[in-house]
């Protein structure tokens, strides 16, 4: 697998997550090179940081918002509206400039007990890096 340079924007447990993700899917595939993927933890999620803003104006090919909340119901979790104000606002590669970007949530289930199955993990995140590439 061809990786181009991938950033995964996250918060929260979503940083651990990621950082499991990005090793996970090293070790499943030797093409990838762990130094090409890179985890941005997104402390301030009511708005768009000029942080952010800045990250993701580097060369990232691909990006995946990785979104600890659940979707689903109209609600895309907190970083849908950081996505819409960036793509919008900023000048970065993967909105349009020959990169791509997804946003991947935590199920849209009922979550009884804290059943670990209903969060963001690991294969949400591979899945979605994947895809893009």
């Amino acid at each position: 697998m061809k990786s181009k340079r991938t950033a995964i924007v996250t918060y929260g447990n979503g940083v651990l997550t990621a950082l499991r993700a990005r090793s996970t899917l090293a070790k499943l595939d030797s093409a990838v090179d762990i130094n090409s993927i890179d985890i941005i933890d997104v402390p301030l999620i009511s708005r768009v940081s000029s942080g952010l803003r800045k990250a993701l104006e580097e060369d990232y090919g691909n990006v995946v918002f990785a979104d600890i909340c659940k979707g689903g119901g109209g609600s895309g979790g907190p970083l849908s509206g950081l996505v819409t104000e960036l793509k919008k606002s900023t000048k970065a590669r993967c909105f349009g400039q020959g990169g791509d970007w997804t946003c991947v949530n935590a199920a849209p289930t009922y979550n009884p007990l804290g059943d670990l199955s209903t969060f963001l993990n690991e294969r949400d995140i591979i899945d979605s890096i994947r895809k893009l590439n």
